[in-house]
């Protein structure tokens, strides 16, 4: 019946929408976002093309505008193609849109509009003065001796089955790649731990003279029930510069009898850690009891206590004779007191000094 089913459905183990998603997902990330940062070119499982611009480089709506040129001295065999200034790869001088009716111009600067088609050959558009978007062909990663080098350059094995391997063949004409194992560069160690968009691109040379340009992707954390992040993202948060969130969340149902306390010298709360102070009053600690559930307690009448266990007055009681050193305001570190306080003090010290001429 449908009440057995629904009851056998309730007793099943419980799913994460998240975790299933996790699992499956690869999203191309040119900088770090609130959700997560990108993963490092040495990291296995890196992702890798040998198309010069992806549908991230054309997307208006999520990035900056990314600026094109295409610079050439008039004398060299290759053309050196840019993008926010930074080399992407070299081509022929002999550019030309898919359109007859607008010519293009070299040593000029034109912004990216809308998603390159991410295989070599496909289209990638140009906004012109008119505002229209003229095409042209997206470029192979490649470089020449005595062209324009990169930058960052780090060497990748051969292309072969279970080391670098080709994916999405339908839709990128075998364009993109996946290295399984990692790199040991001397160079890793060189690079950011999160790539960001005014980063230099990163490029890798295979043993036949070929290259690839390092495709940056969201960096998939486990952070189940059973595997937690340790600190909370709180690491991550910190070498994004507080870009990427924290990945915990608050106690509920679903996962109070997993929770754990952490030691981490870099772990975060849920929702950060405010820089606030609150007056420990009646009505602030009942309303902290009805914002979060939590109890907390303020102590009236905690006595002060000596080096030999005896009590001692307070110095503001009174009647009471205490010591006070008279020193300069630049020798002093102003301690955080409210109103009231200030005001004992500076009567309980013009009563004394009245007594004194008396």
């Amino acid at each position: 019946t449908a009440k057995e089913w629904i009851q056998e459905q309730m007793s099943l183990p419980v799913t994460s929408h998240r975790e299933f998603f996790r699992q499956r997902t690869n999203a191309r990330v040119t900088h770090s976002v609130r959700m997560g940062r990108s993963n490092h070119p040495c990291d296995a499982l890196s992702g890798w093309r040998n198309f010069a611009f992806s549908r991230k480089e054309g997307d208006r709506a999520v990035n900056n505008v990314q600026i094109f040129e295409a610079t050439h001295d008039g004398t060299d065999a290759y053309a050196t193609i840019k993008l926010n200034g930074h080399v992407r790869t070299v081509v022929s001088p002999g550019l030309a849109f898919d359109n007859s009716e607008y010519t293009f111009e070299l040593n000029k600067e034109y912004d990216m509009c809308k998603k390159p088609e991410e295989f070599v050959g496909g289209r990638f558009w140009l906004m012109m003065e008119d505002k229209s978007c003229q095409s042209l062909r997206n470029p192979l990663v490649n470089f020449h001796v005595g062209s324009v080098l990169p930058e960052n350059v780090l060497n990748l094995p051969a292309i072969s089955e279970g080391v670098l391997e080709p994916i999405d063949g339908p839709q990128t004409s075998d364009g993109e790649f996946i290295l399984f194992g990692g790199l040991s560069d001397p160079l890793c160690y060189q690079l950011n731990d999160s790539t960001e968009e005014e980063d230099p691109p990163v490029f890798g040379k295979l043993p036949d003279g070929s290259w690839l340009q390092f495709d940056p992707r969201l960096v998939l954390e486990e952070n189940t029930l059973e595997s937690p992040i340790p600190d909370g993202g709180g690491l991550v948060r910190s070498l994004t510069g507080e870009q990427t969130r924290c990945s915990n969340v608050p106690r509920t149902f679903l996962n109070e009898e997993h929770c754990t306390l952490t030691n981490s010298a870099t772990a975060c709360g849920s929702a950060g850690t405010p820089n606030l102070q609150i007056d420990l009053n009646s009505d602030n600690i009942i309303d902290i009891h009805e914002m979060t559930g939590q109890y907390v307690y303020g102590i009236l009448g905690l006595p002060l206590i000596d080096d030999f266990g005896n009590k001692q007055p307070w110095p503001c009681e009174p009647n009471i004779r205490t010591r006070w050193e008279i020193l300069g305001a630049n020798d002093c570190t102003q301690t955080p007191m409210g109103t009231e306080t200030y005001a004992t003090l500076a009567e309980l010290l013009i009563e004394k000094g009245t007594s004194d001429e008396n």
